[in-house]
Parts: C-alpha cells; sequence; structure tokens
C-alpha cells in the first residue's frame, strides 16, 4: 500500500496510509508558518535572492482556475495525474514540465514561461525527485533559498520509499511526500484535502 507523509502546520510530521479515510492535515490553506528570514508581511530579508514576475503567494484567484505545476520526466506518470485529476473533476489547471531546469523556470516566469497568461503561477507544485538536469532535491534546495517562493506549497511524488528521501525532502521544505501509485487515489484524496481559495 501506498503512504502519504504530512508536515502539518506545526512542522510535525504524519503518515496516512494507502486508501486510509483519515483526512490530512490542512496545508494548502497558504497558512504556513513564515520561515526564518521572511517577516510576516511576505517580504524577502535583505540579500536572499527573489524570483521574478509573482507575488509568493496568489492574493485571489478570480475565475481562473488555479493551477498545478507537474514536474516529472515520466510521460505515462504524467497522463496517470492528468487521467486522475479529470475523473476527480477537480478544479484545477495542471500545467507540466519534464525536469528542474524547466521546473525552475517556470516559477520564475522566464524563457518560454514567461507569459503569465499562458503560464500562470501555481498554487500547488508536484515535484518528482527523479529528473534530468534537476533534480527534486535540487529544486527543493533552490526554492528553500528564493525567498518569495518559500510558502509554494510542494507536494513531492517519488517511486522510491526510502526512508531517507522522505527525511531529505522534508528537510529541504517539501509539505507532503507520495509513493507513486497506478491510481493516484492518495494524490486525489490530498488535493481534496487543499483549501486555495483563503
Amino acid at each position: 500500500m501506498a503512504s502519504i507523509s504530512h508536515r502539518d502546520l506545526s512542522g510535525e510530521r504524519s503518515t496516512l496510509s494507502g486508501g486510509a479515510p483519515a483526512t490530512p492535515p490542512v496545508i494548502g490553506a497558504i497558512r504556513l508558518n513564515p520561515p526564518a528570514g521572511l517577516p510576516e508581511s511576505g517580504e524577502p530579508a535583505a540579500g536572499q535572492p527573489q524570483a521574478k514576475g509573482h507575488q509568493a503567494v496568489p492574493a485571489a484567484i478570480g475565475a481562473v482556475l488555479p493551477t498545478i505545476l507537474l514536474a516529472d520526466d515520466n510521460d505515462d506518470d504524467t497522463t496517470l495525474i492528468q487521467s486522475a485529476l479529470f475523473r476527480a473533476r477537480l478544479p484545477y489547471r495542471l500545467k507540466a514540465v519534464t525536469d528542474g531546469e524547466q521546473a525552475v523556470r517556470y516559477l520564475e516566469g522566464e524563457g518560454l514561461f514567461a507569459d503569465r497568461v499562458q503560464n500562470p503561477f501555481p498554487v500547488l507544485l508536484l515535484l518528482d525527485l527523479r529528473m534530468p538536469r534537476r533534480d527534486g532535491f535540487e529544486v527543493l534546495d533552490w526554492l528553500k533559498r528564493t525567498s518569495n517562493l518559500t510558502r509554494l506549497v510542494v507536494v513531492v511524488l517519488s517511486g522510491s520509499s526510502q526512508k531517507s528521501d522522505m527525511d531529505r525532502a522534508f528537510q529541504l521544505g517539501a509539505n507532503s511526500y507520495l509513493v507513486k501509485t497506478e491510481s493516484y487515489s492518495d494524490l486525489i484524496s490530498l488535493l481534496k484535502s487543499f483549501d486555495f481559495s483563503r
């Protein structure tokens, strides 16, 4: 059975076994505690790098569907996730990139991703760990060092169930860690628990 590991708002980690009816903590409400060096106002601390072209957390979504950015180099996994979101009728727009470098460029709003109408800033990043150019750990490390992105909700999607990978992902700031399955029912349950409306 797949399992989901979460960090709740207090920073404590808990685990849900696959298919369990337990409701995960609502970590997606964008009320995460500011990290060290980031004041309550959301303004970056002096000397920290910033990504350009967006707010740390989108203030209002309006009539536009919130965007999920999927960073995964496996086309089959991307197709399965797209299908799972469609079948569940979740109100998200999915954008996909195939490596960690593209994920960084998308989040920065640079190059091919400069048009924020076509490539809106995401409310959530689904991040594979094993990718070319930059792996998921490198993307997490970059996010941690980029002051106005530290509140982006990140869910790691990985084929690895090794505790060392989970621990490292959480240490680098991941909010949740899901082990990949064919059904992605755990992912759908997790997404249903998020509330990005406030």
